[in-house]
């Protein structure tokens, strides 16, 4: 048996919205095994595919249509881990980062009185279908999807947080690897597969890795911009952790993008309503830069007559 780790985020260039940082950890019987080709009968990596459709969150769901497909795919894969299926964002994000505080998010007046029931706009049968098939597939080869664990950095959280690390690649790290300690739990019991999307334009890990992760010997294996290998040993059990570009290839990485995107997107859908009621007819944003100093333009009055500070929602980063 083994331990594969994922982890990736959604939301590190915007200056609007949270970052949000994702790790799952799936229990599998052979640490060489391909996640992929073990629930090939549940799960595939294309669209053009019935089972589940796990990859890159770029691939699932682009930003000028539906978020069905992301919706549909993220809540099957969640109703596989906990067993149960969120009907409103205070449940979906209870579920996901319950250690988040309620006061973190409910203080933002875009979440006054709004919690969107869930599913947006997928279809529950759909979902449930995909849920039950991969139960199935599971069952038989012996895969067990553990733990997905959400980060959300909102504005003002994620300001602090630059404003205590001094830059967001380092707020980035941190939160990832914090929760790659907390997926591999106080006392690795079996061999571990770690595989995360690289930080930015960081190359070495090594210092963070000894910093929050392991006080063991590190082997540096490689480090690139391509990718950067490590190894190291706890309790006796191997683990092997990969920070590379295009890490979505990997299941389990794969995943992490999705839930962080899944995430991002509500709270901006959320954040959209609520300016389109306070300003009828102002264009929605994803958040982006060039767009989201549009968007500021457009609200910063309204702010000032809704006593509503920028911090409270512009990105210093």
């Amino acid at each position: 048996m083994g331990i594969f780790i994922g982890t990736d985020e959604a939301g590190y260039g915007p200056n609007l919205g949270p970052l949000t940082i994702t790790g799952t950890r799936w229990r599998v019987p052979d640490i060489a095994c391909d996640l992929y080709d073990e629930l090939g009968d549940a799960v595939c990596q294309t669209k053009a595919g019935s089972g589940i459709w796990i990859a890159d969150s770029k691939s699932v769901y682009k930003p000028s249509g539906s978020i069905q497909a992301l919706e549909e795919n993220v809540l099957a894969t969640i109703g596989f881990c906990f067993g149960t299926l969120p009907e409103s964002w205070s449940q979906l994000i209870g579920i996901l980062s319950p250690s988040l505080k309620t006061s973190d998010w409910q203080q933002q007046p875009w979440f006054n009185g709004n919690d969107p029931c869930i599913p947006i706009c997928a279809k529950l049968n759909r979902i449930k279908e995909k849920l039950n098939r991969i139960k199935t597939v599971a069952l038989k080869t012996e895969i067990r999807l553990d733990e997905v664990e959400c980060v959300c950095l909102f504005p003002s959280q994620f300001n602090r947080a630059v404003s205590q690390d001094g830059n967001k690649a380092t707020v980035l790290s941190r939160e990832t690897l914090g929760i790659i300690r907390r997926l591999m739990g106080q006392h690795v019991t079996e061999e571990t597969r770690i595989e995360c999307d690289k930080h930015g334009g960081r190359s070495k890990y090594n210092a963070l890795i000894q910093q929050w992760i392991t006080e063991n010997f590190v082997l540096i294996q490689a480090e690139g911009l391509e990718e950067s290998r490590y190894q190291f040993e706890e309790n006796g059990n191997s683990v092997t952790m990969r920070f590379g570009a295009r890490g979505e290839s990997f299941l389990p990485t794969a995943l992490a993008s999705m839930v962080s995107k899944y995430v991002r997107e509500i709270w901006m859908s959320m954040w959209n309503d609520y300016w389109q009621i306070q300003i009828p007819g102002i264009r929605p944003t994803k958040g982006y830069p060039v767009d989201a100093k549009r968007f500021r333009s457009q609200i910063i009055a309204k702010c000032d007559e809704l006593e509503i500070g920028e911090s409270l929602f512009w990105r210093s980063r």
